[in-house]
């Protein structure tokens, strides 16, 4: 009880990334039903007059509203979210808390394309923001997979590789949305190339063996493996696959 009441003091009282840091600390206290209402009980004491539009809504408060805003959407209310983001934007359009706040919500909405151009703005000014915005989305892949929206979690897959290109995870997730969507040959594409890079994956290697069962094609599967084997001629894993 004392601490949630000092994270919400610093919330109010303090600035700049101390006041950030206890918001992140509230928000990982609560599920989103409860962060609603506290973002809800935050929003109420702060000063300002007009709270249809928010013309005049603190900018050193903004990041209380994305908040609360991120609590909608994880609530499944993305509509309403979406709504309120896009009237605080019009006011603050290149405050980095909306900013960042838009590439999520276009994320959220399965438009890879804006989420793509939001962050890409973003981190062209701020590029030291580059490490949280790739937590963040992969927080909504991660949501998305486990609840089995195969074909959105394919959209965040593709962010992540135009924002995070060298890293074989991103196309290992690719790999994994489109496989369980049946498009076992994409998926292969996506597997090939996170052992081209690192071989010693055996968890990728195992989703290739499930594809190759499936398509039933030993021919092909033969083919595959010793190509990677003649780049990586010493792999344990890939040596264990002919």
């Amino acid at each position: 009880e004392a601490a949630l009441l000092a994270f919400k003091k610093a919330v109010l009282s303090d600035s700049g990334q101390d006041a950030a840091d206890a918001a992140d600390h509230l928000d990982r206290l609560f599920d989103p039903q409860e962060r609603k209402t506290v973002w809800e009980a935050l929003l109420s004491e702060l000063s300002y007059q007009d709270k249809c539009d928010f013309s005049d809504f603190p900018e050193d408060k903004i990041f209380i509203l994305m908040h609360y805003i991120k609590s909608l959407a994880e609530m499944g209310c993305v509509d309403d979210a979406n709504t309120l983001l896009q009237k605080i934007q019009h006011i603050y359009p290149q405050n980095p808390t909306v900013m960042f706040a838009q590439g999520l919500m276009q994320c959220r909405m399965g438009n890879s394309e804006a989420c793509i151009q939001s962050f890409s703005a973003l981190l062209a000014v701020h590029p030291e923001k580059r490490n949280i915005v790739l937590v963040e989305i992969e927080g909504i892949f991660k949501t998305l997979f486990d609840e089995e929206r195969y074909a959105d979690s394919e959209q965040i897959a593709r962010c992540l590789i135009m924002l995070d290109s060298k890293n074989p995870l991103r196309y290992f997730q690719l790999g994994e949305a489109l496989y369980e969507q049946q498009h076992y040959q994409a998926a292969l594409e996506q597997f090939e190339q996170v052992l081209t890079v690192a071989p010693e994956s055996p968890r990728t290697a195992d989703r290739v063996e499930a594809i190759f069962e499936a398509l039933q094609q030993p021919e092909i599967r033969t083919t595959f493996w010793r190509r990677l084997q003649e780049l990586h001629p010493a792999s344990p894993t890939l040596k264990g696959r002919l």
